[in-house]
């Protein structure tokens, strides 16, 4: 059995588990689910990329409910965490692409997913929580 130090979690779920251990609960009867990657996934370490190679990606990005246009970079991470940096609060769940939650409609531009989505995606829309701009420019009805 792993113990649940040795596994990324969300903040959420260790500060609730942390509590439990703390109020003297024995971590053998702490339980839990986390739905997205796999366990391998999680635990393994991105690999390291030269930064000399790394050539600077940018997108601007409009969000047509907020009139707004912001540029984005690939240190802004999904359109999702792009668009909560920038105070936006667009719907979500998982952040994985398996329950379709944060899709919305893509008027203008392409994006690529960081992963294959496994949520059943509408013609003409995207899921905001796995990808990132794939052209100059895109525009999406956020």
């Amino acid at each position: 059995m792993r113990s649940f130090s040795s596994v990324v979690l969300h903040p959420f779920l260790r500060s609730l588990m942390e509590g439990l251990k703390g109020w003297g609960v024995p971590e053998s009867r702490i339980f839990f689910e986390a739905f997205g990657q796999s366990m391998k996934a999680t635990l393994e370490k991105p690999p390291a990329v030269p930064t000399a190679a790394v050539e600077t990606v940018t997108a601007e990005i409009t969000f047509t409910k907020t009139s707004q246009t912001l540029t984005w970079n690939q240190n802004s991470g999904s359109i999702l965490e792009f668009a909560e940096a920038h105070d936006l609060h667009p719907d979500y769940s998982c952040r994985q692409g398996i329950c379709g939650t944060c899709m919305c409609k893509i008027q203008e531009g392409a994006v690529e997913y960081l992963q294959p989505p496994t949520a059943e995606i509408a013609a003409g829309s995207v899921l905001i929580c796995i990808s990132q701009p794939k052209t100059a420019k895109i525009v999406l009805e956020l």
